[in-house]
């Protein structure tokens, strides 16, 4: 995959993600058709772990132009999972590459990711334990990017676009 915003399809980034590894789908467990264990459905984000080569198999995964379906393992418990791809607004692979469709965030995903940006930018009161490398060790993050460039916190979120959803890769 390039840096460049493309027209892949929710599906062809899945299946591009799972070729280097396991794949952490970040979805909206509200939305229409998603079918995951009951105690998981209200809150607004829901982040799932797939992979073609796990230490728990999943045989019968699945995935289609429609969703994703697969019997998953949530407390040691196979529920059978169904994630229409309208659900889905983010990815982040293994080795830390990251999709995120701006577009489809949840808004209380869409405010909290922007109050952790606000945070991240406030100036720290001098304890060394703020310094450039412990950013790097939090890990690779989601961020929301507009046109190639981070959104300010106080920005509003943009418009969501008439046309097909594009998707740029984050790193």
């Amino acid at each position: 995959m390039s840096n460049d915003t493309t027209t892949l399809s929710k599906r062809e980034a899945l299946e591009s993600l799972l070729s280097q590894g396991d794949v952490l789908i970040q979805l909206d467990p509200r939305a229409d058709g998603v079918v995951v264990p009951p105690d998981l459905s209200g809150q607004p984000l829901l982040v799932l772990r797939i992979g073609l080569d796990m230490p728990v198999p999943i045989p019968d995964l699945d995935i289609t132009d429609q969703r994703v379906q697969a019997t998953l393992s949530f407390n040691r418990e196979p529920y059978h999972v169904n994630v229409p791809w309208n659900a889905v607004f983010g990815m982040v692979s293994e080795a830390g590459q990251g999709l995120l469709w701006t577009g489809d965030v949840p808004v209380e995903v869409m405010e909290q990711m922007l109050q952790m940006s606000r945070h991240d930018g406030e100036p720290g009161d001098g304890d060394a334990s703020e310094a450039p490398d412990a950013e790097a060790a939090r890990g690779p993050r989601l961020v929301a990017i507009d046109g190639g460039r981070s959104r300010e916190a106080d920005e509003e979120p943009p418009p969501r676009p008439d046309g097909p959803p594009t998707l740029k890769l984050v790193r």
